[in-house]
């Protein structure tokens, strides 16, 4: 009857291993370092704030194809424009609608160049993208 009774929990105890190897698990190692991941690189966030002290940061390099957001942080909606105000001919489509506190206006930088933007509003207040 013993002799059944073990049977029984290595029959068990086969199933569950059996559960883990087929199903995908792994069982768990103490002190095993995996070194076959690869870290992962961070995505570049080409983000650009406005606040009440102007453009964060006022230049950036880019390269051909990235989009480049323009997030409002200012309590005040702006509207973004490429330069020379006011006739914004530099890249024609670089014109935000009004983006209000915590909204953000993308743009994607289709061609080379150097490129100024301003605040519609304030057009003092500019800054400059390289795009390679």
């Amino acid at each position: 009857m013993i002799y059944g009774f073990a049977m029984k929990i290595k029959l068990v105890l086969g199933m569950i291993l059996a559960v883990f190897i087929f199903s995908g698990c792994n069982m768990p190692q103490i002190g095993k370092l995996d070194v076959t991941s690869t870290p992962r690189m961070a995505e570049k966030t080409n983000e650009i704030t406005i606040s009440e002290d102007g453009f964060s940061p006022k230049d950036s390099v880019v390269s051909i194809g990235e989009t480049v957001t323009f997030k409002n942080l200012d309590s005040s909606p702006h509207t973004v424009a490429s330069d020379p105000h006011p006739a914004h001919d530099q890249l024609i489509d670089l014109y935000s609608t009004p983006i209000f506190k915590t909204q953000s206006y993308k743009y994607v930088f289709t061609k080379r160049g150097d490129f100024g933007f301003h605040l519609e509003d304030n057009p003092s207040i500019s800054g400059k993208i390289v795009v390679e």
